[in-house]
Protein backbone atom coordinates (compact mmCIF):
# COMPACT_ATOMS: atom_id res chain seq x y z
CA UNK A 1 0.00 0.00 0.00
CA UNK A 2 2.10 2.83 -1.26
CA UNK A 3 -0.89 5.10 -0.76
CA UNK A 4 -0.24 5.50 2.93
CA UNK A 5 3.05 7.30 2.32
CA UNK A 6 1.34 9.58 -0.20
CA UNK A 7 -1.38 10.29 2.36
CA UNK A 8 1.08 12.29 4.45
CA UNK A 9 1.02 15.02 1.78
CA UNK A 10 -2.76 15.46 1.99
CA UNK A 11 -2.33 18.74 3.84
CA UNK A 12 -1.25 20.41 0.59
CA UNK A 13 -3.68 18.61 -1.72
CA UNK A 14 -6.96 20.09 -2.88
CA UNK A 15 -10.24 18.50 -1.84
CA UNK A 16 -10.83 16.72 -5.17
CA UNK A 17 -7.36 15.10 -5.08
CA UNK A 18 -7.82 14.08 -1.44
CA UNK A 19 -11.12 12.39 -2.30
CA UNK A 20 -9.43 10.56 -5.19
CA UNK A 21 -6.58 9.40 -2.91
CA UNK A 22 -8.99 8.15 -0.26
CA UNK A 23 -11.11 6.41 -2.90
CA UNK A 24 -8.04 4.59 -4.21
CA UNK A 25 -7.09 3.51 -0.69
CA UNK A 26 -10.62 2.33 0.13
CA UNK A 27 -10.80 0.23 -3.05
CA UNK A 28 -7.47 -1.38 -2.17
CA UNK A 29 -8.51 -2.01 1.44
CA UNK A 30 -11.83 -3.56 0.42
CA UNK A 31 -10.05 -5.83 -2.07
CA UNK A 32 -7.59 -6.89 0.64
CA UNK A 33 -10.41 -7.43 3.12
CA UNK A 34 -12.35 -9.64 0.70
CA UNK A 35 -9.21 -11.63 -0.13
CA UNK A 36 -8.34 -12.10 3.53
CA UNK A 37 -11.90 -13.09 4.37
CA UNK A 38 -11.88 -15.67 1.57
CA UNK A 39 -8.52 -17.12 2.58
CA UNK A 40 -9.59 -17.36 6.22
CA UNK A 41 -12.82 -19.09 5.20
CA UNK A 42 -10.95 -21.58 3.00
CA UNK A 43 -8.41 -22.27 5.76
CA UNK A 44 -11.24 -22.80 8.25
CA UNK A 45 -13.04 -25.17 5.90
CA UNK A 46 -9.79 -27.12 5.39
CA UNK A 47 -9.33 -27.41 9.14
CA UNK A 48 -6.21 -25.25 9.17
CA UNK A 49 -7.68 -22.31 11.06
CA UNK A 50 -10.03 -22.16 14.03
CA UNK A 51 -12.53 -19.29 14.02
CA UNK A 52 -12.09 -18.72 17.74
CA UNK A 53 -8.38 -19.51 17.68
CA UNK A 54 -5.43 -17.26 18.39
CA UNK A 55 -4.26 -17.04 14.77
CA UNK A 56 -7.69 -16.02 13.49
CA UNK A 57 -7.99 -13.38 16.22
CA UNK A 58 -4.50 -12.06 15.48
CA UNK A 59 -5.16 -11.78 11.74
CA UNK A 60 -8.34 -9.77 12.23
CA UNK A 61 -6.96 -7.68 15.11
CA UNK A 62 -4.05 -6.68 12.87
CA UNK A 63 -6.38 -5.76 10.01
CA UNK A 64 -8.66 -3.73 12.27
CA UNK A 65 -5.65 -2.07 13.90
CA UNK A 66 -4.32 -1.04 10.51
CA UNK A 67 -7.70 0.48 9.63
CA UNK A 68 -7.86 2.46 12.85
CA UNK A 69 -4.33 3.78 12.34
CA UNK A 70 -5.26 5.04 8.87
CA UNK A 71 -8.55 6.59 9.97
CA UNK A 72 -8.89 7.50 13.63
CA UNK A 73 -12.54 8.52 13.08
CA UNK A 74 -13.48 4.90 12.40
CA UNK A 75 -15.10 5.38 8.98
CA UNK A 76 -13.07 2.62 7.32
CA UNK A 77 -14.06 0.05 9.94
CA UNK A 78 -17.69 1.19 9.78
CA UNK A 79 -17.76 0.91 5.99
CA UNK A 80 -16.12 -2.52 5.80
CA UNK A 81 -17.67 -4.27 8.80
CA UNK A 82 -20.99 -2.56 9.60
CA UNK A 83 -21.95 -1.33 6.15
CA UNK A 84 -20.57 -4.51 4.50
CA UNK A 85 -18.48 -2.52 2.01
CA UNK A 86 -21.53 -0.47 1.04
CA UNK A 87 -23.92 -3.40 0.49
CA UNK A 88 -26.16 -2.33 3.37
CA UNK A 89 -26.42 1.19 1.89
CA UNK A 90 -26.31 2.74 5.35
CA UNK A 91 -26.52 6.50 5.76
CA UNK A 92 -23.96 8.60 7.58
CA UNK A 93 -22.94 12.19 8.21
CA UNK A 94 -19.64 13.72 9.24
CA UNK A 95 -21.47 16.08 11.59
CA UNK A 96 -24.24 15.62 14.12
CA UNK A 97 -26.40 18.19 12.34
CA UNK A 98 -25.34 17.32 8.79
CA UNK A 99 -27.48 15.73 6.16
CA UNK A 100 -27.33 11.94 6.17
CA UNK A 101 -26.04 10.51 2.91
CA UNK A 102 -26.21 6.91 1.78
CA UNK A 103 -22.72 5.43 1.60
CA UNK A 104 -22.65 2.73 -1.11
CA UNK A 105 -19.35 3.22 -2.90
CA UNK A 106 -15.72 3.91 -2.05
CA UNK A 107 -16.17 7.39 -3.52
CA UNK A 108 -19.13 8.05 -1.20
CA UNK A 109 -16.98 7.07 1.76
CA UNK A 110 -14.01 9.08 0.50
CA UNK A 111 -16.17 12.22 0.35
CA UNK A 112 -17.41 11.58 3.89
CA UNK A 113 -13.88 11.10 5.24
CA UNK A 114 -12.61 14.30 3.61
CA UNK A 115 -15.57 16.27 5.00
CA UNK A 116 -14.82 14.80 8.42
CA UNK A 117 -11.11 15.63 8.12
CA UNK A 118 -11.91 19.23 7.17
CA UNK A 119 -14.38 19.54 10.05
CA UNK A 120 -11.77 18.31 12.54
CA UNK A 121 -8.96 20.67 11.42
Amino acid sequence: MTFWLDHLSCGIMNKKDRIAKWEKLIIELVDNYKGLKCVCYDATEAGCLQVDGALHETIWNCFEGMLSMMDCSGWLEWYIFENDCGKHEMAASATTVGELRVIKTPKDLARLIVIDEDRNK
